[in-house]
């Protein structure tokens, strides 16, 4: 069990429709959800997966959709560094919403089981260090099918 920071509401207390974590659920449902988001004072940052094949790929969409600097190169040990680098900087609340992340695991089940699982373990790493920045990972996609 994580350790949230005072004053932090669960996500599913102010989105009540999504699923438990992972945050996989219905893209129809990605215009009440950004404006829900928004509403409870999360900044919405978009990474358009439906083009992406693989890890690095998706690291590179994901350091441009949280403003990484220009150093930024897509690896996790990086992705984890400028990570930290929000941490510290920043008091933000940001929802990392990640479109069509379905084309990611039909390209490849492994690298998006894998990018699935250290997203989850930054996520619950910021929610132990109890600061000021929050990250949460969402993932619209038609996941029925």
């Amino acid at each position: 069990m994580t350790t949230r920071m005072p004053g932090w509401t669960p996500l599913r207390s102010l989105v009540p429709w999504l699923p438990l974590p992972p945050y996989l659920f219905d893209e129809e449902q990605l215009p009440k959800l950004r404006h829900e988001l928004r509403a409870a004072g999360f900044e919405v940052a978009e990474v358009d997966a439906r083009s992406i094949n693989n890890e690095r790929e998706l690291l590179a969409a994901l350091g441009s959709a949280l403003n990484f600097p220009d150093y930024y190169r897509p690896n996790w040990d990086a992705f984890d560094d400028c990570i930290g680098d929000l941490m510290r900087d920043e008091s933000a609340a940001v929802a990392l919403v990640v479109v069509g992340a379905p084309t990611l695991l039909a390209a490849s089940p492994y690298e998006f089981v894998r990018a699935l699982h250290l997203l989850n373990v930054v996520v619950e790493a910021i929610e132990r260090d109890a600061g000021a920045f929050r990250l949460e990972v969402l993932l619209p996609g038609n996941w029925k099918s």
